[in-house]
């Protein structure tokens, strides 16, 4: 039967998992200093347009988000997406990397945004030296978001670090 005791239990229990439960971007990072770590370029450019490099900036095993900010978003034309199908200079390479996931959807045939926040993080980082230093890093995400009948969502890449 169902009582006081066990709505309060229920109450508790979503409130912890809400609580506890952490955002998307958050898997991106985890993702993005796990394959930095190992070098593993291959990976990182599956999901990101930046490195960092561990011989050089160091090496990130945890990290806090401390601050996110709220998304922007630019427009963008499917001509652009068409006439820069190799000028990684464009967002095109960011539409591509974002839609990577939906290889079913043609890009050249939406108009659509690029969505982007930053992501302030705190992190200890294991310098190439040996030392460790708690440093705050700025961490700049960015997805395509393509007008359709419905909109279709791309996931986040890492396009910047600072």
């Amino acid at each position: 039967m169902f009582n006081q005791r066990s709505a309060i239990a229920i109450s508790i229990a979503t409130l912890s998992a809400v609580a506890c439960s952490s955002p998307p971007e958050e898997a991106v990072l985890e993702q993005f200093f796990a394959a930095a770590r190992l070098r593993d370029n291959t990976a990182l450019a599956s999901f990101a347009t930046v490195t960092f490099e561990p011989h050089i900036a160091g090496i990130v095993t945890e990290f806090d988000v401390t601050h996110v900010t709220a998304e922007t978003r630019t427009a963008f034309t499917r001509q652009e997406v068409r006439e820069a199908r190799d000028d990684a200079k464009t967002d095109s390479l960011i539409v591509r990397l974002s839609m990577n996931i939906r290889p079913d959807v043609d890009l050249t045939k939406y108009d659509g945004q690029i969505g982007s926040k930053d992501l302030t993080i705190e992190a200890p980082v294991r310098l190439p030296d040996g030392g460790s230093v708690r440093r705050t890093l700025i961490v700049t995400m960015r997805h395509a978001v393509l007008k359709a009948d419905q909109e279709v969502v791309g996931r986040w890449i890492i396009t910047g670090i600072r």
